[in-house]
């Protein structure tokens, strides 16, 4: 049984660097980069001179690539978490209407991302984020393991609730 604590971890790390992979007989969750990828589907790419690491992980590419049995099977992508779309759903929990609009603000146009991060450090609404991201990359984790026929045990079980509300300037202790 696959431990969903380890695919919603992979889930936080993916970028477009990077595809995860679920090793179905082990549980584990396997990183992948393109260069990997390209090194392992290379003919001849045995280098004598590499390090054992290297050889390791190109040993570990090829087999995911060839994937005999469907033994692996490659997490959601950065493209189908749906980042802004969490990030979208937060915005809205905010309690404080002038902050959620500040927010929804800051997610519409060029530098969304970033200019989210920027007011999450300026409301000192970090912890809350992540909290909430983590509650729905959970959700997505479920829902793919339901999608491709895994069985999960949820050893972490759901993250603690925390309420997003926002200090008014008096009430900081900046």
């Amino acid at each position: 049984m696959i431990d969903l604590k380890e695919i919603v971890e992979g889930l936080e790390c993916v970028s477009n660097d990077v595809t995860f992979y679920l090793d179905t007989l082990s549980g584990e969750v396997i990183p992948m980069t393109e260069e990997q990828r390209k090194e392992a589907d290379m003919e001849g790419s045995e280098d004598d001179h590499a390090h054992e690491w290297q050889r390791e992980l190109r040993a570990e590419a090829k087999l995911i690539i060839d994937n005999i049995g469907n033994r692996f099977l490659r997490l959601p992508d950065s493209f189908e978490l749906h980042n802004w779309q969490i990030m979208d759903d937060f915005c809205r929990s905010i309690a404080d209407p002038q902050v959620s609009i500040e927010f929804n603000q800051a997610i519409h146009g060029s530098g969304a991302f970033r200019n989210f991060r920027r007011c999450l450090e300026r409301h000192e609404l970090e912890k809350p984020w992540y909290s909430h991201r983590r509650r729905a990359l959970r959700e997505i984790a479920i829902e793919w393991c339901r999608e491709n026929g895994v069985d999960y045990q949820d050893s972490a079980g759901p993250s603690e609730t925390i309420h997003v509300k926002t200090l008014s300037p008096h009430q900081r202790s900046d």
